[in-house]
């Protein structure tokens, strides 16, 4: 198949360009910064583009594509642009949007009937009214798409409470420092590594999967918070458990703003999902790899990007070292 990948080297999407590679399939995905070092399966084609003219650049290359997975739309507005671009150009659209769309507080496990809501989180509001967009394409004109909802996936960062999943918290662990969790570290959490996530949308999109429904595509593998920062204090080998502190949602976004939102909408809380629905559909799937062997993954990539070993957030250690 000719497969388009809006995204394809980030975090969650790299697993999906590398596995659609491996089984043969012709993979073209997205990139805006020419001067960067790709390494690409030799199947692999990088499209490059300028603001949003990716799905025109691409247009441009090919009348027509087999399945189009878009990593990168955030809102109505990218959804009803992408339509207008694919809407005679596609047989499969997977739009990946998120499990943040889903109310919080909510019963567990969160299905897929579970209340959506109308969040005050940018983020999680953008990736509704594009669910909300697409669907209505869908019953209005037919428009091949599947709407995918990916949990807290990680490949190429840490799983951390507060802060983008680089190197700060292991380094504050390492160093006896102290690491701030939200309220008292016991919510349940769902973890899923973008391996375990790609292998689901890589069946959805060989058996042609789905086509006007949406699934979440999450772990069966869940954790609390202090459960998780221990098991990354003991795979970075720390000299001692981590040095938690507790701090609350409303002192979060009174001080770290920036990354309070999705502390204080989502992972305060629990977030535990039902994955019957998908699992009806690609009933051959399951989830494999848990936080031990994710973790090791995590370090393997560390390891192979050293430079990544020296980043750390300081607005984050700052406000941390004050614990």
């Amino acid at each position: 198949m000719k497969i388009l990948i809006n995204g394809g080297r980030g975090n969650i999407s790299w697993s999906l360009t590398q596995l659609l590679a491996k089984k043969g399939h012709s993979v073209v995905i997205s990139a805006k910064n020419k001067d960067k070092n790709y390494l690409l399966p030799k199947n692999v084609e990088l499209l490059f583009f300028s603001g949003n003219s990716f799905y025109e650049e691409a247009n441009k290359k090919l009348d027509f594509f087999d399945c189009v997975v878009d990593f990168i739309c955030y809102n109505e507005k990218q959804a009803m642009e992408n339509f207008e671009s694919l809407k005679e150009k596609v047989s499969h659209y997977f739009f990946v949007s998120s499990v943040t769309v889903y109310s919080k507080p909510s019963l567990s496990p969160i299905s897929e009937l579970s209340k959506k809501n109308e969040s005050k989180w940018s983020y999680a509001r953008g990736k509704q009214l594009a669910e909300e967009y697409f669907q209505s394409v869908w019953e209005k004109f037919e428009f091949p798409v599947t709407i995918v909802r990916p949990s807290h996936t990680y490949s190429s960062i840490f799983p951390v409470n507060i802060g983008n999943g680089d190197w700060t918290i292991p380094n504050r662990i390492l160093n006896k420092k102290a690491v701030l969790l939200s309220g008292n570290g016991t919510s349940l959490w769902t973890l899923t590594h973008s391996n375990d996530f790609a292998e689901a949308l890589y069946m959805l999109i060989e058996k042609k999967a789905g086509i006007g429904e949406d699934f979440n595509i999450v772990s069966d593998f869940v954790y609390t918070w202090n459960d998780i920062y221990n098991l990354i204090a003991e795979k970075i080998e720390a000299p001692s458990k981590p040095k938690i502190k507790y701090i609350s949602a409303s002192d979060l976004m009174k001080n770290l703003p920036y990354y309070a939102p999705s502390v204080v909408f989502e992972k305060q809380w629990d977030g535990v999902y039902d994955t019957s629905k998908l699992k009806k559909v690609i009933p051959e799937w399951k989830s494999c790899i848990n936080l031990t062997s994710g973790l090791d993954l995590v370090l393997n990539f560390f390891s192979e990007n050293k430079s990544l070993l020296i980043k750390t957030d300081q607005v984050i250690d700052k406000f941390m070292d004050q614990f």
